[in-house]
């Protein structure tokens, strides 16, 4: 699944997009969308690691479970990714 790296990037040109054009609003829902992205993230890990599992019990090629586990650890990296640049956003705010 490349779901997490679809969330990474939708979440990182989002972020770029509409922080000039929040800055001066008292509501941003910046971090609400991050969140929204870095769940989608997680849901790509979750279909991720149950490739992995069903892989490693069913009889398929060993190449089937790891790529399900790098998809997995790599969802859980973009999430992490995902998260902290909203926190960044909100922690410094607007900085002009």
């Amino acid at each position: 699944m490349m779901l997490g790296a679809l969330a990474w990037g939708v979440s990182t040109q989002l972020n770029y997009a509409l922080a000039t054009m929040l800055c001066g609003d008292a509501v941003t829902f910046v971090p609400l969308i991050s969140l929204a992205l870095a769940a989608a993230a997680g849901v790509g890990g979750i279909l991720s690691a149950i490739s992995w599992r069903r892989g490693r019990h069913e009889k398929e090629p060993a190449t089937a479970g790891f790529i399900g586990l790098v998809n997995a650890a790599l969802a859980a990296l973009f999430a992490a990714a995902i998260l902290l640049h909203a926190a960044a956003g909100m922690i410094l705010g607007c900085e002009t």
